[in-house]
């Protein structure tokens, strides 16, 4: 028999609304005021280099930085050349905060008024950079360098008796007929090779002439490669045993156990340079600053160097004893040449053309 009591007390329990309802309704309303929250944060845009960069970038980097920022980062990769192409595109109404790109293309889109400079009260940093990495007006500024110089074997020079590279005339010695690595004009190291060789002998950027010379000379020493990353393989299988590499390149090779040195040459070594710049009329020029400062701390510049291996441009950062073996420190950077872009550029359809007449017919 039910009681007064018992009935209120039934009443009561189908009164309340089910548990499930409950925790339906609190996860929709979380998850809505994480996508308001979401909402209202700022978006940084940055473009760079793909690849293992972006990898470095986006695992590590970008996540640290975003616990301070209170805004999201929306990391574009891909080459140089793209980005350049966008930046140029949007130039009246740009969409890129920031640009990470090689220090040729960095000067063409500066010249171009598409670079704002960099504020010295919000990115602090630049105090600290050495005076290489300033550019001029401190519009963009470099974020790493590697260097573009000679890698010979190690264990084959010795076993023939044979002194290791000293200069880039070097390449053109006959005991080493048949076993050197030469890059097309197609790359970025090609083209440091021929201003090298020009310079080596007398020539430069604006007087290119002793350059091709040289190489001519060296043509029938060499195997000719497209693509940097044909490098480890020639050299794993001895096919070749010197020729123009980068540092890293071959720091990473000798750190895999392979008989290989890096050589700065006599004449220097091309500087490649990774730049970070703040876009003009970017969306977020404050946060773009900020992330600038970042990027330049000393504690992302080791990290750069441990896992991109670029060379710290910040001279308070701090490297391991291995790490240093395999990028540019503060001690080689003056054993660097940077190209005059410029000029490359302006000419380096003509050298295209000259290149494949006179080097890749004969």
């Amino acid at each position: 028999m039910k009681t007064i009591g018992n009935e209120r007390r039934i009443n009561r329990e189908n009164s309340r609304p089910p548990w499930g309802w409950v925790a339906s309704v609190s996860i929709t309303l979380g998850a809505l005021l994480l996508a308001a929250h979401a909402a209202a944060q700022p978006v940084l845009t940055v473009a760079g280099y793909g690849g293992s960069y972006q990898a470095g970038m986006t695992s590590t980097l970008i996540p640290e930085f975003e616990k301070t920022c209170k805004c999201k980062v929306n990391y574009i990769g891909g080459p140089t050349a793209t980005t350049v192409a966008r930046l140029i595109a949007e130039k009246d109404r740009p969409s890129l905060d920031v640009a990470i790109i090689d220090d040729g293309p960095q000067a063409r889109v500066a010249a171009m008024g598409l670079i704002a400079p960099l504020d010295p009260t919000k990115v602090t940093n630049l105090v600290d950079v050495f005076k290489v990495g300033r550019l001029p007006g401190d519009v963009g500024v470099w974020l790493g360098v590697t260097a573009m110089g000679l890698t010979y074997n190690t264990k084959y020079f010795s076993e023939h008796g044979m002194a290791p590279p000293t200069s880039w005339n070097d390449l053109a010695r006959p005991d080493l007929k048949g076993k050197v690595a030469y890059p097309s004009i197609a790359t970025a190291l090609g083209i440091a090779w021929l201003v090298m060789e020009a310079k080596a002998n007398g020539g430069s950027e604006s007087n290119i002439d002793p350059g091709f010379i040289a190489i001519i000379k060296v043509k029938d020493n060499a195997l000719m490669f497209d693509k940097t990353a044909d490098l480890a393989p020639l050299y794993q299988q001895g096919t070749i045993v010197a020729g123009a590499m980068a540092n890293h390149r071959t720091g990473v090779l000798a750190k895999q156990g392979f008989p290989v040195a890096f050589v700065y040459p006599k004449e220097g070594a091309v500087a490649s340079v990774q730049t970070v710049s703040v876009v003009k009329g970017g969306p977020q020029p404050e946060l773009a600053q900020s992330f600038v400062n970042f990027l330049l701390s000393p504690s992302t510049q080791e990290l750069l160097a441990n896992t991109v291996y670029a060379g710290p441009l910040n001279r308070k950062a701090k490297l391991s004893d291995e790490t240093r073996k395999i990028v540019v420190t503060s001690a080689d950077l003056d054993k660097l040449v940077p190209l005059d872009w410029k000029t490359v550029t302006d000419n380096l359809g003509g050298w295209t053309e000259r290149w494949n007449k006179e080097i890749e017919s004969r």
